[in-house]
């Protein structure tokens, strides 16, 4: 049977939690680059050292606030879209997911847009960006054609979609136009049902 967290251990998740939470208002205010590890433990009230006693470094801290921002995307937004069953049905849920979550969730447009180009490919931040797009691909693609893919096709597949959804809402916002997928979603679930019909049928 596994003890419960000491005192100790409870007050240091607190305080973990308390500079991720503090991290994503600061990167939503300022963006990510702008934003330092000092700023971050300033606004928590700690001493820059102690920053490195919960994270590795700021991009540690990222890759922890994508997982997490993923995670609430899965649970709140995504779990209807697993049970539907044709094709179109799905990629219209994810597309309609991501757009509610990012309009219930505005600091983590900033994060999740951001975050992107300092992933290099490596480490723990293009590790966690790999998970969303394996688990989006789990989700977009029904079963009976998930059994014939790798996960190369469902990250491919993924990146088009959440791609598109993110670029789509940002360009509109960037202009001064209310975000919606409407427009996104004519063009999107057609477009990915009949790639992945494609693929299932070169891989038969």
């Amino acid at each position: 049977m596994t003890s419960p967290p000491s005192r100790r251990e409870r007050k240091k998740d607190r305080t973990r939690q308390a500079l991720l939470d503090v991290a994503i208002k600061l990167f939503a205010e300022r963006g990510i680059h702008a934003t330092r590890v000092e700023d971050i433990t300033d606004r928590s009230d700690l001493g820059k050292g102690a920053f490195y006693n919960y994270f590795e470094s700021k991009d540690q801290l990222i890759g922890e606030l994508v997982g997490q921002g993923v995670e609430i995307l899965r649970r709140d937004y995504l779990a209807p879209a697993s049970a539907l069953a044709t094709q179109e049905e799905r990629i219209a849920a994810v597309i309609a997911a991501h757009d509610a979550f990012f309009a219930a969730h505005p600091a983590f447009v900033v994060l999740f847009h951001q975050a992107r180009g300092v992933a290099s490919g490596q480490g723990a931040l293009a590790t966690v960006f790999v998970e969303y797009l394996l688990r989006m691909g789990e989700v977009l693609v029904a079963t009976d054609r998930r059994e014939q893919m790798g996960n190369d096709d469902l990250i491919d597949v993924a990146a088009m979609v959440v791609g598109a959804i993110a670029g789509y809402r940002s360009f509109r916002v960037a202009a001064g136009l209310a975000p919606g997928t409407t427009t996104v979603a004519s063009v999107l679930v057609p477009g990915v049902a009949a790639l992945l019909s494609a693929r299932c049928r070169q891989s038969q």
